[in-house]
């Protein structure tokens, strides 16, 4: 299982209090469930936005930001423009990305930003392991599904690396984004692949979309 943890930018020292965010308590709110077709494509698509306040003293924040989560299920394969490079999506396949907009201006510009999603089995033991899918995308392998994590973000419109690892304590694994500060925007567009046995003599066919789509996002307990 899946769940997102924190956001928060950092120093050479860790994260720096008042700008660390815990996604599981934003104030946020889903929008409705939607089926689209795009150049012959058929997907569908649900976000997750919230805003909060970001540092500062009292009553004071620094700046406020927006956190966007955006879900696709595509029914077919297809590949995506992203960056520099295309990223290609097997069919009944969770899409995600996430934005960020307008964190306030970093304490410094050596600083980072930083993104954990904690990785788990389904009765809470250790799991999770990584390696490198290709030149630009790694891949954590967890209960019941994978994750393909590009090496590559969008931030304020060009392509900059992006640093992805995976940590173990407390018999939890914790994937972390590690990206560059920025002005404007993030933009970062991993994929989750979820594995699933079917009944012994069941048939072949996928689940219809939409009920799988929410049965991916059962699987993800994203920001629970």
């Amino acid at each position: 299982m899946l769940k997102q943890s924190k956001l928060s930018e950092a120093d050479a020292n860790g994260p720096i209090n008042g700008r660390s965010i815990n996604l599981a308590s934003t104030d946020g709110s889903w929008s409705a469930l939607t089926h689209k077709t795009v150049n012959g494509t058929d997907y569908y698509a649900t976000s997750y936005t919230a805003t909060f306040d970001v540092g500062g003293h009292g009553n004071q924040p620094d700046g406020t930001a927006t956190f966007v989560f955006t879900a696709h299920l595509y029914q077919t394969p297809t590949t995506i423009p992203y960056g520099n490079t295309t990223i290609v999506v097997d069919s009944n396949t969770l899409k995600f990305s996430i934005d960020v907009k307008n964190w306030p201006a970093f304490l410094d510009t050596a600083n980072t930003l930083q993104y954990e999603v904690t990785v788990s089995s389904k009765g809470g033991d250790e799991d999770g392991s990584i390696s490198n899918n290709g030149t630009d995308k790694k891949r954590v392998e967890m209960d019941g599904g994978a994750l393909d994590l590009p090496t590559i973000a969008i931030i304020d419109s060009v392509s900059q690396n992006v640093n992805v690892g995976l940590s173990t304590k407390n018999a939890k694994s914790t994937v972390s984004f590690v990206f560059p500060s920025f002005s404007q925007t993030l933009y970062y567009d991993p994929t989750m692949t979820v594995y699933y046995s079917r009944p012994a003599g069941s048939s072949a066919t996928m689940l219809n979309p939409a009920a799988t789509f929410c049965f991916v996002l059962a699987l993800v307990l994203l920001l629970a």
